[in-house]
């Protein structure tokens, strides 16, 4: 056994072993913390040696191939999400893994709602936007929940029409958090919502939140409003 490697590392390299369909349905049942971990060195691994191969699949009790794998990490990586989790939660947590410097967006995960939902309060829409974009769904629905209507529906009309943003605007959420909650900086640019993400946090609100902020989406962009319901429990 190769005690130089991390659990994660060897999940990564049997992740590689075992084919996608396979690697598809182990996704499936981890949760996002672990597929980050595992993605961050998945990403990372371009060539497996037959040695590390071996002895990672010798302690998962597999057989051992004849040869190291030749495979490009991220397009594997990116190929086993979208099949696992879809295009949308895929996009974002692929996102997350290019974006190295993110621990910030770990601490907020770790606040209860309402103290996000004080937050949010005082801040841009915009803002509140890109920091619910980076919470699991569950989270960000009950964080909406605590919201006045005119300050929840704002938010999420601007998640649901940004999907992507520039460095320059995460600089300037990054230098409000650094102040308020001592978060790092992020460098990169990633994917942070889309309609996609929307459904999934309607999905976790009650019926009534649900149906009242959908009723002002459609107001301003019946396209987009119908698009996520689409999307819904889907």
């Amino acid at each position: 056994m190769n005690s130089q490697l991390s659990g994660y590392e060897k999940a990564a390299i049997l992740l590689l072993a075992i084919g996608e369909s396979a690697a598809v349905e182990v996704l499936k049942v981890l949760d996002q913390k672990d597929i980050r971990q595992i993605g961050a060195y998945l990403g990372a691994l371009v060539n497996v040696g037959q040695d590390e191969h071996r002895l990672v699949l010798k302690e998962f009790r597999e057989l051992a191939g004849t040869s190291g794998l030749s495979v490009e990490g991220k397009t594997y990586l990116s190929k086993i999400l979208n099949a696992a989790l879809g295009k949308d939660k895929a996009r974002r947590i692929l996102s997350s893994l290019n974006t190295s410097e993110n621990a910030g967006f770990e601490t907020l995960k770790s606040l209860d709602a309402a103290s996000i939902a004080n937050l949010l309060a005082i801040e841009h829409p915009q803002t509140g936007a890109l920091i619910l974009a980076n919470l699991e769904s569950d989270h960000a629905a009950q964080i909406l929940s605590l919201l006045p209507a005119n300050k929840r529906d704002a938010i999420v009309y601007r998640l649901a029409t940004t999907e992507e943003v520039s460095p320059n605007m995460l600089d300037e959420l990054n230098s409000v958090l650094q102040e308020e909650l001592r978060l790092g900086s992020s460098k990169n640019a990633v994917a942070v919502g889309g309609t996609g993400l929307v459904a999934e946090i309607l999905n976790s609100v009650k019926r009534n939140v649900e149906g009242e902020i959908l009723t002002s989406l459609e107001s301003k962009n019946p396209e987009i409003a119908e698009e996520i319901r689409g999307k819904m429990f889907v």
